[in-house]
């Protein structure tokens, strides 16, 4: 089943609202100082970023009239201190902004392992006008979800902690019905870590770290 199965989608106006409000936030802000833990790290870590550039891709980017998110693109530089956990940089960049997905890099290599050649430019210290930039951005209404392999995975691939040559590895072996995946609802997933193999245990320990809140009041459990 493909991950966007049931996805809800939102209009085109309402994610524009989103990507002004993210776009004045960087222009206005573009260096950010972070304070964040990580298991890694026996210690509190600090750190300065700065945004050299946001451009939107995906459906947005395309002109679509309705999208499922609003997958954004941010170049980073770590002026002090080391680059934070994605999540991290999410929170401190977009703020509260509901159904955008932020991905550290440029549109030809980012975290999402995925090229996204649509991408369009919205600001950088080089070209400022962010407003022009997102105005300029025609509607097409035939554009719609752009169709990769790895959507027939149940998550995203910057959910799954490996390369995009190895989930389709994974996705081979499902073609040859080597593996298999199915939705369960989360109230009826029941998760047994005991019962697991020593070598389970540990790396559900290991990948605690990894996971948000709601993740892991059913692996936890």
């Amino acid at each position: 089943m493909a991950r966007n199965h049931g996805e809800r989608r939102r209009n085109r106006a309402s994610f524009t609202r989103t990507l002004y409000r993210v776009a004045e936030r960087v222009a206005t802000q573009p260096v950010y100082y972070l304070e964040w833990n990580d298991k890694l790290w026996s210690t509190p870590q600090q750190s300065r970023i700065r945004v050299n550039g946001l451009w939107v891709a995906g459906s947005y980017a395309r002109g679509a009239p309705d999208c499922g998110d609003l997958d954004l693109i941010a170049e980073l530089v770590v002026e002090e201190g080391i680059m934070p956990r994605g999540s991290t940089i999410s929170r401190a960049v977009l703020g509260n902004a509901p159904d955008v997905r932020l991905y550290i890099g440029s549109p030809e290599m980012n975290s999402s392992g995925i090229a996204f050649p649509e991408a369009r430019l919205v600001w950088s210290p080089a070209a400022p006008d962010w407003q022009t930039a997102i105005s300029a951005m025609p509607v097409d209404p035939t554009a719609t979800h752009y169709t990769r392999r790895i959507d027939e995975l149940p998550l995203r691939s910057e959910q799954h902690i490996t390369d995009i040559s190895t989930l389709e590895q994974l996705l081979d072996l499902k073609h040859n019905q080597v593996v298999d995946w199915i939705w369960i609802p989360a109230d009826e997933i029941n998760v047994q870590p005991e019962n697991w193999s020593y070598e389970g245990q540990k790396l559900n320990e290991y990948l605690r770290q990894w996971r948000g809140k709601k993740t892991q009041l059913f692996t936890d459990k």
